[in-house]
């Protein structure tokens, strides 16, 4: 492991205590707010008895989902339509990119109803586009002298794939996965207008309360998460 990745890693371990200590004692975290602030709590916890550790397993729990989907669906896409540059498969991806996730949400309510499905099947569709298009270009990045170099050498496709395209473009793959896990964690703040819980009901609870302790207290997790996960995938090899 390289100083690059100890530092990474040694990051989000600071980012990881930080929100371990928020989860663990909210209501001294909250408190500490409102006399910074020297303001009073317009709400005393959360508007449906939830605690801030159920909402965040909530929260995770649909990025997870929604991003694993992700990740396989663009991956699958990029690697359908790798030799051509206009394809229905890629231009419908890429359509979608245009498109808010609010509107993406929106639009799945009346097939699926409210819950995680409709959060999930959303942010999946919002976020493979990154992952598409990064696992694309980091294909056609790789130099085709390396290609033609394994070909000499007399390997099979399979080992060209494990021992030259996959190595050379991980790099630029990863930097799409870091794009979509980042987008994806503060998408899915709306996820709790569906129904599907997570850290935007502490958001939306302190927006609607006129409470920003409670706000802060929604949004700051969000920001730590992202935070921990963008260094985890920056320090992965």
């Amino acid at each position: 492991m390289n100083s690059g990745s100890s530092r990474q890693l040694a990051a989000a371990g600071v980012y990881a205590v930080v929100l371990g200590w928020l989860l663990a004692f909210p209501g001294q975290w909250q408190g500490l707010c409102y006399r910074l602030l020297g303001t009073s709590p317009g709400l005393s916890g959360l508007s449906d008895g939830k605690s801030l550790l159920v909402l965040t397993g909530q929260h995770l729990a649909v990025v997870a989902a929604s991003a694993a989907l992700a990740t396989v669906i663009g991956t699958l896409i990029a690697l359908a339509n790798r030799t051509s540059r206009t394809t229905t498969l890629s231009s419908a991806a890429a359509a979608l990119s245009g498109i808010p996730s609010i509107i993406i949400l929106s639009l799945t309510l009346p097939v699926t109803g409210y819950g995680k499905l409709p959060a999930i099947i959303a942010l999946t569709l919002w976020s493979m586009v990154p992952v598409a298009n990064s696992c694309r270009a980091a294909i056609n990045s790789v130099p085709a002298s390396l290609l033609e170099t394994g070909q000499a050498l007399g390997l099979t496709g399979r080992q060209i794939w494990l021992k030259i395209i996959i190595p050379a473009a991980w790099p630029t793959y990863k930097s799409g996965l870091r794009v979509m896990l980042v987008s994806n964690i503060s998408a899915a703040t709306l996820a709790s207008v569906v129904g599907a819980g997570g850290l935007g009901t502490a958001v939306f609870a302190g927006i609607k309360t006129f409470d920003t302790v409670l706000l802060i207290s929604g949004t700051t997790p969000i920001v730590l998460l992202a935070l921990i996960a963008d260094k985890l995938l920056e320090a992965a090899p």
